[in-house]
């Protein structure tokens, strides 16, 4: 009983702090209808040759 209680007290702090960060993730960036993501400069494996910096997407009509 007192595991479940323990359980079901941090769901609730979790969840009410979840629902007052607010903010969705912003991943990209909009400059021109051009939608912009930057990567981190050093997660790629293999070495520097196969990171990826960053992309651009643009949606055309």
């Amino acid at each position: 009983m007192r595991t479940k209680r323990a359980f079901l007290y941090t769901a609730a702090v979790t969840l009410s702090l979840i629902s007052l960060a607010g903010q969705k993730a912003n991943a990209g960036q909009l400059y021109n209808s051009w939608d912009y993501g930057i990567d981190s400069f050093s997660d790629g494996s293999g070495g520097a040759v196969f990171d990826i910096k960053g992309m651009a997407v643009k949606q055309v009509r």
